[in-house]
C-alpha cells in the first residue's frame, strides 16, 4: 500500500502541496484537477523523485527516500509526462532496460527478462515495433513503449517485488484506440496491484476509474468513486465549467450546459 501522512511541499516559497493524507490500495486510482493544481509534483513525491517539507510517503510501511534507488525500481514504476526511452536503439531494447533493476549492468538478460519485455510489448501494441529505433517513432508510439517498459519493470517482476505503478498522463498522444486499450490494462493490473493514474479526460476517468481524487490548490477537494466526485458542483468549483456526467447504456459523457463556461 502507499500511503501519504501530512504532506507539504514548496517551489521558490508558493506552497505546492498542503497538507495530503491519502492510502492507495489496489484498484484503479485516478488524479484529476486543473493545470497547476499539483498532480504532477504528488506523484513526483510519491516516487521519491522530491523531497517533502514535512510529512511522508511510505510503500508498505516503509518511507520510500528510505528504500535504495534499485530496491525500489523493483517494486515501483513511474511514467512521467515527458518520459525518455534511451537514445538510439531499438524499441526491444528500450523495453528490456526496463529489467535493469533486476539485471545490474554486466548482467546478460534472462530468459524471464526477455520474456517480460516481450509480454509487455504485446500487451502495449509495439511488438511490431520492436527493432526500429525509438529515434523513429512517432510521440503516440513512443508512449506505447515507455508503458511496456514499466510493465516489464514491475508487472512482470517476480515473487512479491511489485507494488506500484504510478502514470502522470499516460495516455497523452495516443490516439483513441490505444488511450481505451491501454486503460483497461491498467485497470486490469490494478485488480492486484496499485495502480494511480493522472489524466485530464473526465469522460475517460469515469469509465474506468474505480477511486477518483481530485486534487484543488493542492488539497485533496473530493474523494470516492467516480459517481460521488464528478457531480455539477465539483465540475463549477473546480473546473469553472457548467455541466455533468450523464451515463448512457451506463457510459459516461460530460454533456455540458452551453458552450460549458
Amino acid at each position: 500500500m502507499l500511503r501519504i501522512e501530512n504532506l507539504r511541499f514548496s517551489y521558490y516559497g508558493k506552497s505546492i502541496i498542503n497538507g495530503i493524507d491519502l492510502d492507495i490500495g489496489t484498484g484503479l486510482t485516478v488524479l484529476l484537477g486543473p493545470n497547476g493544481c499539483g498532480k504532477t509534483t504528488l506523484m513526483r513525491l510519491m516516487c521519491g523523485h522530491l523531497n517533502p517539507e514535512s510529512g511522508s510517503c511510505t510503500l508498505d510501511g516503509r518511507e520510500i527516500r528510505t528504500i535504495p534507488a534499485r530496491s525500489r525500481a523493483r517494486r515501483l514504476a513511474y511514467v512521467s509526462q515527458r518520459g525518455y526511452a534511451g537514445g538510439d536503439i531499438s524499441v526491444r531494447d528500450s523495453v528490456l532496460l526496463g529489467r535493469y533493476a533486476f539485471t545490474g549492468i554486466l548482467r546478460s538478460y534472462s530468459a524471464l527478462d526477455i520474456s517480460a519485455a516481450e509480454n509487455a510489448m504485446a500487451r502495449c501494441g509495439v511488438q511490431e515495433l520492436a527493432d526500429r529505433s525509438v529515434l523513429a517513432l512517432s510521440g503516440g508510439e513512443l508512449q506505447r513503449v515507455l508503458l511496456a517498459k514499466a510493465l516489464a519493470q514491475i508487472y512482470y517482476a517476480p515473487g512479491s517485488a511489485f507494488s506500484a505503478l504510478l502514470l502522470d498522463e499516460p495516455v497523452t498522444g495516443l490516439d483513441i484506440k490505444h488511450q481505451l486499450r491501454f486503460m483497461a490494462l491498467a485497470k486490469e493490473i490494478s485488480a492486484e496491484r496499485c495502480v494511480m493514474a493522472v489524466l485530464h479526460d473526465i469522460e475517460l476517468a469515469a469509465r474506468f476509474a474505480q477511486r477518483i481524487i481530485v486534487i484543488k490548490d493542492g488539497r485533496i477537494f473530493a474523494d470516492g468513486s467516480p459517481a460521488e466526485v464528478l457531480t455539477a458542483d465539483v465540475l463549477k468549483e473546480v473546473w469553472e465549467i457548467d455541466g455533468s456526467i450523464s451515463y448512457i447504456s451506463g457510459q459516461p459523457f460530460l454533456k455540458l450546459s452551453g458552450d460549458g463556461i
